[in-house]
């Protein structure tokens, strides 16, 4: 319950002062907890943002998607990480940008090993879960594409993701100049896959199970213990996709 207090305060606070001027005090006060608990649950700011990162992940959530999910194919599968991410990103947009900005190996270079591995863990295992569905759309005729083809796909969906968040999130670029829907990375996407073999009506149909399924697993989501956040980490290493 602490935990989660905690987290749900940390996002709010984000959205409403931003990375560099939020303060701990106000997230103690909202999360109606005293600063001793705070600072037995966390070391410091950075060891927060580290934690919060880790534990809304949206690989946390995949890793644990059970293999026998019928109503998911391959392409919702491909679609279902990027939905999560967007379902986020929409709820909490300031906060999604401060976290994925600060979530980067030069800033965190002095971080303990451990915890950053467990970034790495979920970001290597996201983007691993897509490049591995990609590849059985690919092995069963679904997307025709080269090898070459394939990987720049996966850099182009990578880089898409990137800039929304940025995009959605910076609130320094005028509306004219930004189109942060997130129908509009839909579309996006669409137009890499469309023209490798994707029909619109087959992307259309994956995208409404994907964003039943994000919805769903969103609104079921519960409160990560330590314990339970080491587990996952080593759950995205060892995942065997199938």
């Amino acid at each position: 319950m602490l935990i989660d207090n905690i987290t749900r305060a940390t996002m709010q606070v984000l959205n409403d002062e931003g990375l560099i001027n939020f303060r701990v005090g106000r997230i103690i006060s909202n999360a109606n907890c005293s600063s001793k608990s705070f600072y037995q649950a966390y070391e410091d700011k950075s060891d927060l943002l580290l934690c919060l990162w880790v534990r809304t992940a949206v690989s946390n959530q995949l890793a644990t998607i059970e293999q026998h999910q019928q109503q998911l194919n391959d392409l919702s599968c491909l679609l279902l990480p990027f939905v999560m991410t967007l379902y986020r990103s929409s709820e909490y947009p300031i906060a999604m940008h401060a976290i994925s900005t600060s979530i980067n190996a030069s800033i965190w270079s002095s971080v303990d090993s451990g915890k950053s591995d467990k970034v790495r863990a979920r970001i290597n295992f996201f983007w691993r879960w897509v490049r591995h569905y990609a590849e059985r759309l690919q092995q069963h005729g679904q997307l025709q594409c080269s090898e070459q083809q394939l990987h720049l796909l996966c850099d182009k969906l990578s880089y898409l993701l990137r800039g929304f968040i940025w995009v959605n999130g910076s609130q320094l670029v005028d509306a004219q100049h930004r189109l942060n829907k997130p129908q509009i990375f839909m579309d996006l996407m669409a137009s890499e896959l469309l023209p490798l073999g994707i029909s619109q009506a087959q992307l259309e149909h994956a995208a409404i199970i994907a964003s039943n399924y994000a919805l769903h697993s969103q609104q079921r989501q519960r409160h990560i213990s330590c314990q339970q956040c080491q587990q996952l980490t080593e759950m995205c290493k060892q995942r065997q996709l199938p």
